[in-house]
């Protein structure tokens, strides 16, 4: 079994230092919060090798369903509240260049998948 890399800031000073601009996260690998925020402010790219899962389109919206669907998600109870710090807290990294009836979308599916009601 393969152990994982695991990169603190250290690591990323020492990218930066050897003129490396992206770091390749294996499945076992983990980076400090840390590195993760030093590595953004130093321009590296960090990402994950594609799995096959990775290949497919994540989402595709019905363009009937996009269109009878409500823009906002439901703001009553613990499943609104969430939905609603998630949606937030995304937006903030992405700005508005993801549509927003997407997020809501990835949100609901996963809120469900986790069985949060």
């Amino acid at each position: 079994m393969r152990r994982g890399e695991f990169y603190t800031e250290i690591d990323i000073i020492d990218m930066v230092r050897a003129g490396n601009r992206s770091l390749v996260l294996n499945e076992d690998d983990r980076i400090t919060d840390v590195a993760r925020e030093r590595a953004l402010k130093e321009g590296i790219n960090i990402g994950r090798p594609p799995s096959e899962a990775a290949k497919r389109p994540v989402y595709q919206a019905p363009a009937m369903a996009k269109a009878s669907r409500p823009s906002s998600p439901s703001t009553t109870g613990r499943r609104g509240e969430i939905h609603q710090r998630v949606r937030k807290a995304v937006q903030s990294k992405l700005g508005d260049s993801v549509d927003a009836q997407m997020i809501d979308d990835i949100i609901r599916r996963v809120l469900d998948q986790l069985g949060i009601h």
